[in-house]
């Protein structure tokens, strides 16, 4: 018999999970979108066990049946455990071939961490270690990965950025604790099913990734009244905002099926390329015969001239102006920086306009509008 299958799914008990991912609404999507097995998910959870209990039929094969529609049993498991002095986080898809077997595998689970707190229990056990533990049980059971970024997918080789597919044993791969690691294994499995394009600001490539690849981001409160955006520092400070909900942003793991249009995706820096710059001085990086250096200030040779401070410094306040340059900035090439903002972009005109004076100590030319 052939399927049309889709086995990683998720119930109510999940978080970020409909309320209506129950049995009934499962059977109805599945019928809409032509699918015919479909995962459970979530069995470790006791009250979406209960419910499959008294929902679905036994065809006593490993598989069940719900109007008309077959299922069967499989969770996700998270495991997040140090080993060797790293940390990993891997989820595992676990298939079930019946309720007896299930409620041993959750009686196991259950005496090393708390199944009941979320339909995707998070569980301090190396991937061997919950292998052996479900192996031990029902030799019929299935342990697979649950996610995957795709072969084509770029990553940061120790050399040169790499396509996951030409990554081998031993090679040096770069890591969200800003290090390199060794690859131990390569593993490859064949994938049927949604593919999320996760499309950072600045960077148009992106990142194609199966539904449930966790990302390290900032979710932000995207409901803002005064810019009918997201909550930034910058926003507050111009409008003198008191909510300031970015104060209360933390990073966390995020499923890619659960990462919105606003959300910051954090990416690693390379330490090797960092330097700590308090200050930097103009006179170093242009020709000296062409310009007059004095009393702190520099300026070019001629009549009409603006003199600017020679000595700058790197602070928050010139990283922001540094930051309106790269989006609404820039120059004529010869003599001039200009800021490009629509008529009604009023506090950030009168932001550069103080950043400007502060940083290099000069002020506005030319105002167009």
């Amino acid at each position: 018999m052939e399927f049309v299958a889709d086995f990683h799914i998720h119930s109510k008990y999940s978080r970020a999970t409909s309320k209506s991912m129950d049995t009934q609404h499962l059977a109805e999507w599945a019928k809409l979108k032509g699918i015919t097995l479909i995962g459970t998910g979530d069995f470790t959870h006791h009250l979406w066990l209960e419910e499959l209990k008294n929902n679905l039929e036994d065809l006593g094969n490993g598989l069940f049946k719900y109007q008309d529609v077959y299922f069967i049993l499989t969770s996700e498991i998270s495991s997040i455990y140090s080993k060797g002095g790293r940390c990993y986080r891997i989820h595992n898809m676990v298939f079930s071939p019946s309720f007896k077997t299930t409620d041993k595998i959750n009686e196991a689970l259950g005496r090393r961490g708390n199944l009941a707190s979320d339909g995707r229990p998070i569980l301090g056990l190396d991937a061997a270690e919950l292998a052996r533990i479900i192996f031990d049980i029902d030799e019929n059971c299935m342990v697979v990965p649950a996610h995957c970024l795709l072969p084509d997918t770029l990553i940061h080789a120790q050399n040169a950025l790499k396509k996951i597919k030409e990554i081998n044993k031993g090679d040096l791969v770069y890591t969200h604790k800003l290090n390199y690691r060794k690859v131990t294994k390569v593993l490859k499995r064949p994938y049927k099913g949604k593919i999320y394009h996760i499309k950072p600001y600045y960077f148009r490539a992106g990142l194609k990734t199966t539904p449930e690849h966790p990302f390290y981001i900032i979710k932000t409160y995207k409901n803002c009244r005064l810019t009918e955006g997201i909550c930034r520092p910058n926003c507050s400070a111009l409008n003198e905002c008191k909510r300031k909900y970015f104060q209360s942003y933390n990073p966390l793991w995020c499923q890619a099926k659960d990462i919105e249009k606003g959300d910051i995706i954090i990416f690693p820096r390379f330490k090797n390329d960092m330097q700590n710059i308090k200050n930097i001085e103009i006179s170093q990086f242009i020709n000296s015969s062409d310009f007059i250096l004095g009393n702190g200030k520099i300026y070019p040779k001629g009549n009409k001239v603006s003199k600017i401070n020679n000595g700058v410094r790197i602070n928050k306040e010139f990283c922001r102006l540094a930051g309106y340059f790269i989006s609404e900035g820039y120059t004529n090439n010869r003599d001039c920086i200009a800021f490009s903002f629509r008529a009604n972009e009023l506090n950030y005109i009168k932001d550069v306009k103080k950043l400007m004076q502060s940083s290099f100590g000069i002020s506005l030319s030319k105002l167009q509008v």
